[in-house]
C-alpha cells in the first residue's frame, strides 16, 4: 500500500499542525490492519509532502523505523537512531552509551533542526518484556528538554498494549495525541479512484469496500469489477482482515452478516465496529465484499458468554 499515494490531507493537516508547533507535539496513529498507518508514516516523512506544511525557517529532520524489522530490540534501535542522527548532522559517535550519545546529538543541533522519530508497530516494543522502563523515561525526558517529537503507529492505544503495569503507567505515554485511522469517505474514495482507475465506478467501489483502504486499493487495482469474483480472489485477504479481531468481535461480524441481533452484553462491540466503519448505523456490514465473505465463511468456534447467549 505504501506505493499508493492515498488521500490523507485531513490527517496531514492535523499532524503537521502539532509537529510544527512552537513546541513539537508527539502523536500516536492508531488503526486496524490495512488502515494505512505505514503509508501515512511514509507521507509524513516525505520531504515533498512536509515542505508544503512547514514554516519557512524550520529545518526538520525525520527518521522512520519499522520496529518489526529491528526485532523489537531496543538497544539495536537506539544504536540505529544515533547512527542516523550522526550521519544527518555530520557528527561522530564518541561512545557506545547510546542514551548519552543521542542526547548530545540532539542538544548540539537543536538550534538548527527539529527532530522527529517515527516508529511503525510501536506496540512491539511496549509488549516486549526486555525493554526497560528507563527506555521510555529517557524518550520522555528528551521530549521535555529538546525540540523532538515522536510519531508512533499501533493497532490500539499504546497504554492498552503494554507488557506490564509499570510500563503502562509511564509518563511517556501522556505526551501523545491519538489519531485513529478509519476508512475512506466517499469523497476520498472518489479522489483515489480518479488517480488509480478513472474508469472505475467510485460509488460502487465505496459500496463494495466501505472505504477500507487496503480493500479499496485492491478493488481499484483489478481490471474486472465483479463482486463475487473479487471476493473469491481475495478470500484469504478478507479472512486475514477478520483474524485481527478477537473471537467475540468476529462473532458479532458474522451475526451482523446473517441479520441476527447482537446480545446486550456485546453491544459495546457493535458500537465500536460502527465507529470504525465496519458496520453501518443500522448495524449491517458496511462492505458488500466483507459481507459476502462472512456469509460464505463459517465462524470459528467461540467459547464463553457470547456462545452461550446465542444458544439461548
Amino acid at each position: 500500500m505504501e506505493n499508493v499515494i492515498i488521500p490523507q490531507t485531513q490527517h496531514l493537516n492535523r499532524i503537521y499542525a502539532r509537529l510544527f508547533a512552537a513546541r513539537p507535539q508527539s502523536m500516536a496513529i492508531i488503526g486496524d490492519r490495512q488502515m494505512g498507518k505505514s503509508t501515512l508514516l511514509s507521507q509524513i516523512a516525505d520531504s515533498e509532502v512536509f515542505r508544503n506544511y512547514k514554516p519557512e525557517n524550520l529545518n526538520p529532520l525525520f527518521f522512520r523505523y519499522n520496529i518489526q524489522a529491528t526485532g523489537s530490540d531496543w538497544q539495536k534501535l537506539l544504536h540505529q537512531v544515533c547512527s542516523d542522527l550522526a550521519s544527518a548532522t555530520g557528527s561522530e559517535l564518541m561512545s557506545q552509551d547510546y542514551y548519552h550519545e543521542l542526547q548530545e546529538l540532539i542538544k548540539q543541533h537543536q538550534d538548527k533542526h527539529n527532530f522527529y522519530l517515527l516508529f511503525d508497530d510501536f506496540e512491539l516494543l511496549t509488549q516486549n518484556p526486555q525493554v526497560p522502563l528507563e527506555f521510555y523515561s529517557f524518550l520522555r525526558s528528551l521530549a521535555n528538554s529538546y525540540m523532538i517529537a515522536y510519531i508512533t503507529s499501533s493497532r490500539a492505544s499504546l497504554q492498552t498494549l503494554c507488557v506490564s503495569r509499570d510500563i503502562c503507567e509511564s509518563p511517556f505515554f501522556n505526551i501523545f495525541t491519538n489519531l485513529e485511522l478509519k476508512g475512506f469517505s466517499a469523497a476520498e474514495t472518489a479522489e483515489l479512484a480518479a488517480r488509480m482507475a478513472p474508469q472505475a465506478d467510485a460509488e460502487k467501489c465505496q459500496s463494495v469496500c466501505a472505504g477500507l483502504p487496503g480493500l479499496t486499493i485492491k478493488w481499484l487495482s483489478q481490471s474486472a469489477h465483479d463482486l463475487q469474483e473479487f471476493v473469491a480472489a481475495e478470500s484469504q485477504y478478507l479472512q486475514d482482515l477478520l483474524e485481527q479481531f478477537d473471537p467475540d468481535t468476529r462473532q458479532v461480524l458474522h451475526s451482523a452478516a446473517q441479520g441476527k441481533a447482537i446480545p446486550q452484553p456485546h453491544r459495546f462491540i457493535e458500537e465500536t465496529l460502527r465507529r470504525k466503519g465496519y458496520l453501518t448505523p443500522s448495524g449491517k456490514i458496511a462492505s458488500a465484499a466483507l459481507e459476502l465473505h462472512l456469509q460464505s465463511a463459517e465462524p470459528k468456534e467461540t467459547k464463553g458468554l457470547f456462545k452461550r447467549l446465542f444458544k439461548k
